[in-house]
């Protein structure tokens, strides 16, 4: 994502064949997430040939002339949160070669437009699209076993309004400045926030002597770049223990 790199640092839009697209902002989050899903749909792992051979957007026209035309209606919507146009006129549809496109105000693009297209918007809103080199099973595990991490230690994602005050509080921003960021600023701040928390407590523990660790290489300074972090090493270990407590959990008297 070099080519993208100072639209993606300073906020700036992104412009894709021709179409300009805007960082979300946090005043228009839950109206964006709501909709979101409609870029996330795990097409690939359906045991059929002929989804498979589609490509993403043909897919979802697929699904409309199935009877599911929620998704291309959740499409339509976004394109125009990220567009920043409510009224522009969006269309989607197959040519007479039965390849898919999608048009803008009257303006047709193709499928291949749109796979970029959807893949920049992800990166711009942090959104992860389903990791299609990791088998679809194991992914299914990987979600099962973080249900039971939260499960185990009662922690969930703080409500959306919440995350908002932990900002303000980190930040000294007030209300309407936070709802004037992105989505990708904004979470990398909780991120970043986090990570300082934690390299204070652990710091503190090992300078205050009373903790002592056999290796505090673990010990990361808060303001190491976090984008190598394997996000999935919390799950990919000790699954069948993590199993194993839960159902203990489980029948514990309450």
């Amino acid at each position: 994502m070099d080519e993208y790199e100072i639209n993606l640092i300073y906020d700036l839009p992104i412009e894709i064949d021709g179409v300009s697209l805007y960082p979300v902002t946090l005043d228009r989050y839950i109206e964006f997430m709501v909709v979101a899903g409609c870029l996330l749909l795990d097409k690939n792992s359906i045991p059929n040939v002929e989804i498979i051979s589609m490509n993403y957007l043909e897919y979802l026209i697929y699904l409309h002339q199935k009877g599911e035309e929620v998704y291309l209606n959740m499409l339509g919507f976004l394109l125009r949160i990220v567009l920043q146009s409510q009224e522009s006129s969006i269309g989607f549809g197959l040519n007479d070669d039965k390849k898919g496109f999608f048009s803008i105000d009257g303006v047709n693009y193709s499928a291949r437009t749109f796979d970029k297209i959807r893949k920049i918007i992800c990166i711009q809103n942090s959104i992860e699209l389903p990791d299609e080199n990791i088998q679809k099973e194991i992914r299914d595990k990987m979600e099962e076993a973080r249900k039971l991490k939260r499960k185990l230690s009662s922690n969930k994602p703080a409500p959306f309004e919440d995350q908002m005050i932990c900002a303000m509080l980190v930040t000294g921003m007030n209300l309407d400045e936070i709802k004037k960021l992105t989505i990708r600023k904004f979470s990398k701040i909780l991120e970043r926030a986090d990570a300082k928390l934690h390299y204070e407590i652990y710091l503190n523990a090992v300078m205050g002597g009373n903790t002592k660790f056999k290796n505090t290489s673990f010990i990361k300074h808060w303001m190491t770049d976090l984008n190598n972090v394997d996000k999935n090493s919390d799950v990919t270990i000790g699954m069948d223990n993590l199993t194993n407590k839960i159902s203990l959990e489980d029948k514990k008297i309450k």
